[in-house]
């Protein structure tokens, strides 16, 4: 249904078939990346070994270090490159997908660091989490501290149900998920 939705604008819609295919020039979000995504997702359902979700995990958040190291280069305005922007952006072009980016691996970095059992993995999502966390409040978008807000909170309610000691507090911390939720859309919402 997805790739049926994806398609007929491709073939009915009078915008260029470039831009549709490959998305508008700086973002490239067209056609091939959305058929590219689902695909990755078709394969990942189909791969669903917990070792191989904790590996991708782990690279996604090992490979998003570089990334944050460029960020503080960027922040203490040390960028060797001149780009034109003066924002922190880090190699992801704006503001906006580098804090969604890193919205995301601090969901991961979150997730791991509450379940993980190895000493050194959690010092580093520890870490990331430190570092990440402000480096997204800096950009100024709201994109990547929202994913890490509804991610985290999802990450704890999963951690919580699963835990036979921490049990208990599953449903008291699924209401204070509600009302902060009730409470951002009012104060969002004026």
């Amino acid at each position: 249904l997805f790739l049926l939705c994806l398609s007929l604008p491709l073939l009915f819609s009078e915008s260029p078939f470039n831009q549709q295919f490959w998305g508008v020039f700086g973002r490239n979000t067209g056609y091939l990346t959305y058929l590219s995504l689902l695909f990755l997702m078709i394969l990942s359902c189909a791969i669903s070994q917990i070792t191989l979700y904790h590996r991708i995990l782990r690279t996604f958040i090992l490979s998003s270090i570089p990334m944050s190291v460029y960020c503080i280069i960027q922040i203490l305005k040390l960028d060797p490159i001149g780009w034109s922007e003066f924002n922190t952006f880090g190699t992801l072009g704006n503001i906006n997908f580098l804090s969604a980016y890193l919205g995301l691996v601090s969901v991961a970095a979150y997730s791991l660091l509450l379940d993980s059992r190895e000493r050194q993995l959690r010092i580093i999502c520890l870490m990331l989490l430190l570092i990440d966390i402000p480096i997204v409040l800096s950009t100024g978008s709201i994109q990547g501290f929202m994913i890490f807000l509804a991610g985290s909170g999802i990450a704890t309610l999963y951690f919580l149900l699963h835990s036979p000691k921490l049990k208990i507090l599953f449903w008291p911390t699924t209401f204070l998920g509600v009302v902060g939720i009730v409470i951002s859309f009012i104060v969002t919402g004026k």
